[in-house]
């Protein structure tokens, strides 16, 4: 039986003339609005955008090509549903610097810039969300909630991120994810540790763009019977990942919630709970289908929090963040294996 969920919108890009921490080409842009020109290079105006987006950039080179001013044909960018379509790791460890300013992972097949946006209003790189959703020119886009995470790195902290890959920074990053479709509320992704946050568009953020040459199927769960242990368990397609259905009967602490889970099931780690949120079918945050009467409280994860290992990642079913606490604090457990 095979369940559908969770279509992915699309949307077009304006270009823009801000530059990156690491590298300032990465593919970046070919136009620049007056407002954006005069926060990166004070004193330009919309009739100098290509001399604007040429010094923020560092190379006209750099340009895209494909995009809509000199091509003759617009680039369109589609946002992916908020789905891990990837194995899932707590720290990503197949990262490839492509030496021009961008990062590949052959575990996600994303490809990133390699630092964040610089400039903006306010010099220090950060920008609201509608700022951020028109700097990240086409094929470039603003990440999605499960795909910035993916680069969170939970074995280290200040920043949780692999530095050799990036240039890190610990601070807070935009997401291209509404909270339940909200008109003020966007997932932000806290990269001093790998915790996430429900942040107001109206805030100032960090951006880092995103593309992807992969597709996201329709569907992803199948509910079956396993034979050998009689469970109930839902397939990931996407993850391939096998869930129990049903949810432990009581609460752990978190000692017991790591030892709850008996062969073949274990404790999931943090990423691979955080891959079963669901951000855009109204009040729920994990498939109704899939998980009937699944709960919207805390479930914990296998994954220590770095800067203190004996406390531990949980997530938080009703908004779908990730936090960390003491382990005497007793949440569910969903078993996977």
């Amino acid at each position: 039986m095979l369940f559908v969920c969770c279509g992915g919108g699309t949307g077009s890009h304006p270009d823009s003339g801000v530059g990156t921490e690491a590298d300032s080409g990465a593919g970046l842009v070919t136009d620049v609005s007056a407002s954006v020109a005069e926060d990166v290079l004070p004193g330009a105006t919309a009739d100098s955008s290509a001399s604007v987006a040429e010094a923020a950039l560092g190379s006209a080179a750099d340009l895209t090509a494909d995009s809509a001013t000199e091509s003759g044909s617009a680039c369109t960018v589609e946002q992916p549903a908020d789905w891990a379509n990837w194995s899932v790791s707590d720290s990503p460890n197949k990262l490839r610097d492509n030496g021009d300013g961008t990062t590949y992972d052959a575990t996600t097949g994303l490809t990133w810039m390699n630092g964040p946006l610089t400039g903006g209003p306010n010099g220090d790189g950060t920008f609201t969300w509608a700022e951020a959703q028109g700097l990240c020119a086409c094929p470039w886009r603003l990440p999605q909630r499960i795909e910035l995470f993916s680069i969170v790195d939970y074995t280290t902290s200040n920043p949780a991120m692999n530095a050799a890959a990036f240039t890190a920074t610990s601070q807070t990053y935009w997401t291209a994810t509404r909270y339940r479709g909200s008109s003020i509320l966007v997932y932000a992704v806290d990269f001093a540790i790998g915790g996430g946050i429900m942040a107001s568009k109206l805030d100032n953020r960090r951006v880092r763009c995103v593309q992807t040459k992969t597709s996201v199927p329709a569907s992803r769960y199948t509910v079956s019977t396993n034979d050998s242990t009689g469970v109930v368990e839902v397939h990931d397609s996407l993850t391939q990942l096998h869930w129990k259905q049903a949810i432990e009967p009581e609460t752990y602490a978190w000692a017991d919630a790591r030892v709850r889970c008996t062969d073949p099931y274990r404790l999931p780690t943090v990423s691979e709970l955080q891959t079963l949120v669901v951000t855009d079918i109204g009040s729920v945050t994990t498939d109704p289908i899939a998980f009937p009467n699944a709960p919207s409280e805390n479930i914990w994860s296998s994954t220590p929090y770095q800067p203190s290992p004996g406390s531990g990642w949980y997530v938080h079913f009703f908004d779908g963040l990730p936090g960390h606490i003491s382990p005497g604090n007793a949440y569910q457990v969903r078993c996977v294996r």
